[in-house]
């Protein structure tokens, strides 16, 4: 095992105890409020969930980089997949409206015009991506079946 290896083994090691403390203190710490069932420990977990996501994408978008700018060939792939990207995006954003949306309970929330429009941004996104995904499954079957 190289160092490395051995570095990072160490580092998810530490980050795997963290994890198994912090989810002990979030089930086991008790309630704030018995009536409402908060955990005293609610925060901390939150925290802790956001630190490892940033530590994920961060690792991921370093080890990326570092993938594309030594190989020519992933460097074209990233580019073409960045351009799909952003023509995803443009067409997802001008798909989406900026009307409200009828609240089902009694709060009057007011969103502005262009939350709105994110959040069908992202909606649109979502739909799209899930239809290309549904057809690609039957299109890698049907392929699949036909080799």
């Amino acid at each position: 095992m190289s160092k490395i290896q051995k570095t990072a083994l160490t580092i998810l090691w530490i980050l795997a105890g963290l994890s198994v403390i912090i989810a002990g203190l979030y089930y086991l710490g008790g309630s704030v409020n018995e009536v409402s069932g908060e955990k005293r420990f609610t925060s901390i977990a939150l925290v802790w969930a956001l630190i490892l996501f940033i530590i994920a994408g961060l690792t991921t978008l370093l080890f990326s980089f570092v993938n594309v700018f030594s190989n020519p060939k992933a460097l074209k792939n990233f580019l073409i997949i960045l351009g799909i990207a952003v023509v995803l995006g443009l067409v997802s954003y001008l798909m989406a409206s900026s009307a409200p949306i009828q609240s089902l309970n009694d709060v009057n929330l007011e969103p502005s015009a262009n939350t709105l429009r994110w959040v069908g941004t992202g909606l649109n996104a979502t739909y799209i991506l899930a239809i290309i995904a549904f057809f690609g499954i039957i299109a890698s079957e049907v392929l699949r079946a036909f080799k």
